[in-house]
């Protein structure tokens, strides 16, 4: 853990917490060894309650401790007197405005909710309506290519051919074959003579 993700966690725990049952300033320093180490302030004033990354030089009272025992604090699981009793913490200084800041009470956060999976018949339900839909859309393809077929059909039905056939037509090859003939017989005549 860092100093600074320390600070955030004390901060955020005490963030709009009711402190109107303390009737006086409380100011504690906290020092924190080991890893994370550095010192905050928790400031009780006026019922808010105050957390900032410095030393408190008019402070009430010194609690020195290591991160796992400040996170402790911070969660709600440790008590700064009984910390002190059973040397978790260390604290020096006006005991009974320590023991002011077990009555702030703190905003019990929002727990995470967990979404309930739907039940079988609820997701099939959906699936089946969805799965129903696709078919009808399917038909509907279907029955619009069919439609689209015999209008194809129609068409080409009315489309008159003739005049493309006669443009078309081929001539008896005979016809043009005709004169082309004749030049060869007289060609061969004239090669016998020879």
């Amino acid at each position: 853990m860092t100093y600074e993700s320390l600070v955030k966690k004390l901060a955020t725990s005490y963030k709009d917490a009711d402190a109107s049952a303390v009737n006086e300033h409380v100011a504690l320093q906290f020092n924190i060894f080991g890893e994370g180490e550095g010192a905050l302030y928790l400031e009780i004033d006026d019922g808010k309650v105050d957390v900032q990354p410095y030393e408190y030089y008019d402070r009430d009272a010194i609690v020195t401790c290591d991160a796992t025992a400040f996170t402790a604090f911070a969660s709600g699981k440790l008590n700064l007197i009984e910390g002190n009793e059973t040397g978790k913490v260390r604290v020096e200084g006006n005991m009974d405005k320590v023991s002011k800041v077990a009555l702030v009470k703190k905003k019990e956060a929002k727990k995470p909710t967990t979404a309930k999976k739907p039940a079988a018949k609820k997701v099939a339900a959906p699936k089946a309506a969805v799965k129903n839909e696709v078919k009808k859309v399917e038909k509907k393809i279907e029955a619009k290519k069919a439609e689209v077929k015999a209008e194809v059909k129609e068409a080409v039905k009315k489309i008159d051919l003739n005049p493309v056939v006669k443009k078309l037509e081929v001539k008896p090859v005979e016809k043009k074959a005709a004169p082309a003939k004749a030049e060869v017989k007289a060609v061969e005549k004239k090669s016998l003579k020879k």
